[in-house]
């Protein structure tokens, strides 16, 4: 990985040791590096890893974050890199929202879509396909986060 000369603003957010940083740049900028780089500060002056929250959107990025601070600093356990979408369906799990396994598997996903475009009534749709096909993504999303979720557990 290249260095990359931090400026004052990366440096700012390395320094802050309390609170939420958030970091919008353009891309290839540093942000991970910076966000990589307070993560391990925050390690060093002796914040609990456990205590440790990397929220970003897609899975992709959660999981080059945790690759990238492996590579420059080794093992961080108990620092969760995780979707904006995992932490909301953790919440809402640990709040009795939704249970663990209310999420529809592939199959269950695809037959509630075939029961519904064959008029099949079990399938407890409400005749809309949009509201569907809606809930199936939503699911599948969900399934996803929480595979992300006992990944990083």
């Amino acid at each position: 990985m290249a260095s990359l000369k931090a400026n004052i603003a990366q440096e700012s957010a390395v320094s802050t040791l309390h609170g939420p940083v958030i970091i919008v740049s353009c891309p290839g900028s540093g942000k991970t590096t910076t966000l990589v780089r307070r993560i391990n500060r925050m390690i060093e002056a002796g914040i609990d890893p456990k205590n440790i929250l990397m929220v970003t959107f897609t899975r992709a990025a959660a999981a080059d974050m945790e690759k990238r601070y492996r590579q420059l600093y080794g093992a961080a356990p108990g620092v969760v890199f995780q979707t904006i979408h995992a932490l909301c369906r953790n919440i809402l799990v640990m709040e009795g929202v939704i249970g663990k396994k209310s999420l529809l598997n592939e199959k269950e996903s695809q037959d509630m879509i075939a029961g519904f475009l064959e008029g099949r009534p079990e399938t407890g749709n409400s005749g809309d396909l949009a509201e569907v096909t809606v809930k199936c993504k939503r699911r599948e999303d969900d399934q996803d986060d929480e595979q992300e979720h006992r990944d990083h557990a």
